[in-house]
């Protein structure tokens, strides 16, 4: 998004504002951001984002195949794999979610980490091209419930972070937004609400301290 506003230097904002909008480019301002950092975000870079355009994406055609990958064959090798079935056995997350518990959003990513450990290609990025994260611990686990993992989330959602106070209508727009992406990632960063699919102007509605409790609330929401 950035890259693409700075390519309006015709315009004096933008000319007057390069320095710091270069300054977000660089991998080390991400690195253990601070509330100065969010406070520098949402007062000099969100306002710059009303230039943002969209580009259409460009289609490139390859010869190599897409590698797709089969949730339903992970599934069905799961029962002769001894280390996976030991894994999801003992791990703590794994029994939790077993006995009817949910869990937090840094309790899953424990419980993917320890999956990938022995399967690379179990994460929730990979598993959620096909099915919901969630779904697929079930299944795997042995596990049934009725109600979907992400109407689930949206609904605690709603219920511990929109329903607790009033907003004006960006603010909004901005907390829908981030309802949609944490239901679908199931977790979140500060610095993931500074880059597609947010309105960095919607997010410039909240200070710094309220971006962090309201990430930090949303990684709470348990799920199941």
């Amino acid at each position: 998004m950035v890259k693409n506003v700075l390519e309006k230097d015709n315009l004096e904002y933008i000319q007057q504002n390069k320095e710091n909008l270069t300054k977000v480019l660089q991998n080390e301002f991400w690195e253990d951001l601070t509330f100065e950092d969010i406070e520098f975000l949402v007062n000099e870079i969100a306002p710059a984002m009303k230039y943002f355009t969209p580009k259409p994406k460009d289609i490139i055609e390859t010869d190599v195949p897409d590698r797709i990958l089969d949730v339903g064959e992970i599934i069905k090798e799961i029962p002769e794999d001894e280390d996976l079935k030991r894994l999801l056995e003992y791990n703590p997350v794994a029994r939790k979610l077993k006995n009817g518990e949910c869990i937090s959003s840094k309790e899953l990513l424990e419980l993917e980490n320890e999956l990938k450990s022995l399967r690379p290609e179990i994460t929730i990025n990979n598993i959620q091209k096909e099915t919901d994260f969630i779904l697929f611990l079930r299944e795997i686990i042995g596990i049934t419930r009725e109600k979907d993992p992400q109407e689930l989330i949206e609904e605690r959602f709603k219920k511990h972070i929109i329903d607790n106070e009033k907003y004006n209508e960006r603010q909004l727009n901005f907390l829908y937004t981030l309802k949609k992406v944490f239901a679908q990632r199931k977790h979140i960063e500060i610095a993931d609400i500074f880059d597609d699919p947010f309105d960095l102007s919607n997010v410039s509605q909240f200070n710094n301290e309220k971006l962090k409790d309201i990430i930090n609330k949303c990684n709470e929401i348990k799920m199941c």
